[in-house]
């Protein structure tokens, strides 16, 4: 007897259905008007905003650790979630983190409450949905995605050693183009400052940065498959994976190895399947190395004379929360503290939307760019930065208002419902690579919706997704030995 699966048109139906009534509805109830929840004022640190950072803090951590340990695997989005409420805690240090921005304490503070509370509401929504269309998927046994065959995790490696080798010199092509390496110069930010401004390697070293996350952590899981203890580290995918992960940290950009770090933790977990006691420690432990590595590396790219001076574990945790690495609260208060309550109605989204099209081809793309729309609201020129992060429901909130926050909440919570429905039942079966990595995928296309300044890291992870399903996924349909859908029994 086969397992009820449920179309992956079912959830855009139903999303599309929420969207017809509820934009009209938006706007003439007048509900998209920003200035409808002008809240902003000088009143920190606020009582009510302390307790709904606290409260929203405590969610976004206990709901996705929750659904870790009842679907018995770590996915990118419990930790994404987690980190945001790292990021919420930001609020209680934006004394210290304020005096960073020249002239922007009094905006940042200013803005703080009403970020607190867009982010406040577009969290709960989202947790809310996301709770309720998982239990309806898996009350009906909804949801199951197509058992692949074996063979596919060797037709992904026809995906996997190309893909590594080209993100390798794709990363060092604008080292070679600039002559600069960040990490060995005596300026990293000014290092990597020199690598953006290369316009031939920049696009590749943007594309490289993307797809790195993918490529290590699947190495990382064809790595531990090998029987020999040894032979688990020594390798060519353990090779493979180490100079792509070097080659990036030498140009400075922490991210990138961050997300490598989190793919390579998600897709060993659905490989082992770990006791929900490992997960709890993993989950935990991450959040921490995460933190300590972040504090670490800014240590290292801005203020080296710290290191020997002064506790450096300590120093680092604290650089963590009071540097750039944990900003996008601080970011996006200075943003709306600044910003005249004009709605953008969209502009950004189709800046997010066009990312891939040459500025040469479509000049508006630099106009449209979220980063530098916020750079601009603040009145800093935006020829020197990259960008400000501006927290996850502030893009919403400053193209329609309160209700983009909790149109994109609505919208998220059932994508990542039906995904992470796919990711547990996956777990069940006999462990693929290919199935794993392409549901974590999918998972991270959904967040391109909350900062579309991650358009080319959207389009980026679509063309690897649709490759993969090319080479590895699609000759299992004309397959004759095509494997049984899991028994119905699986909840």
């Amino acid at each position: 007897m086969q397992a009820p699966r449920m179309s992956p048109w079912m959830p855009a139906i139903a999303v599309a259905l929420f969207l017809g009534l509820y934009i009209p509805l938006s706007y003439w109830t007048g509900w998209s008007d920003p200035e409808l929840f002008d809240i902003r004022g000088n009143r920190y640190p606020s009582t009510w905003a302390s307790w709904l950072v606290g409260a929203t803090c405590f969610a976004l951590f206990a709901v996705p650790l929750a659904w870790v340990c009842l679907g018995r695997a770590m996915d990118v989005l419990a930790i994404s979630f987690a980190i945001n409420g790292l990021i919420l805690c930001g609020y209680f240090v934006l004394p210290l983190t304020s005096m960073t921005i020249f002239k922007g304490e009094w905006a940042i503070m200013r803005g703080a409450e009403l970020t607190v509370a867009i982010n406040a509401i577009g969290f709960w929504v989202l947790l809310i949905v996301l709770v309720g269309w998982y239990g309806f998927l898996r009350q009906r046994s909804l949801g199951t995605p197509r058992k692949l065959d074996p063979q596919a995790d060797e037709r992904l490696k026809w995906v996997l050693y190309p893909l590594t080798l080209a993100i390798v010199g794709m990363t060092a092509l604008p080292m070679l183009l600039t002559r600069t390496i960040p990490m060995l110069s005596g300026d990293p930010m000014e290092g990597r400052g020199i690598l953006e401004k290369s316009d031939l390697g920049r696009p590749f070293y943007n594309l490289a940065s993307s797809l790195l996350p993918i490529a290590v952590g699947c190495m990382v899981v064809l790595a531990s498959r090998r029987r020999n203890i040894f032979a688990k580290f020594l390798n060519p995918e353990m090779i493979l994976a180490g100079v792509a992960v070097v080659t990036q940290f030498l140009t400075s950009n922490r991210l990138p190895l961050a997300n490598s770090l989190l793919f390579s933790f998600c897709l060993v977990s659905l490989e082992r399947k770990f006791s929900r006691g490992v997960l709890i420690l993993g989950f935990i432990g991450y959040l921490a190395l995460f933190l300590g590595l972040s504090g670490f590396s800014s240590i290292l790219r801005q203020t080296r004379d710290m290191i020997g001076s002064e506790n450096l574990i300590e120093a680092s945790f604290r650089e963590a929360f009071v540097g750039n690495n944990l900003s996008d609260l601080r970011d996006g208060a200075w943003v709306i503290g600044e910003w005249d309550f004009k709605p953008l109605n969209g502009i950004t989204y189709l800046g997010g939307l066009v990312s891939m099209v040459p500025s040469a081809v479509f000049p508006e793309k630099k106009q449209w760019y979220l980063g530098l729309v916020g750079i601009r609201i603040v009145n800093w020129p935006d020829e020197d930065h990259f960008g400000l992060r501006m927290s996850y429901f502030a893009e919403s909130f400053l193209n329609f208002g309160i209700a983009g926050v909790v149109g994109l909440a609505v919208i998220l919570g059932t994508y990542f419902a039906y995904q992470l429905r796919a990711l547990h039942v996956s777990v069940l079966g006999q462990p693929s690579l290919t199935q794993n990595v392409s549901i974590l995928i999918r998972i991270q296309l959904g967040t391109f919706l909350s900062n579309t300044s991650e358009g080319f890291v959207f389009y980026s992870l679509l063309a690897v997704l649709i490759l993969i399903w090319v080479v590895a996924e699609l000759p299992d349909r004309y397959s004759s030995n095509r494997p049984s859908m899991l028994p119905a029994h699986i909840r």
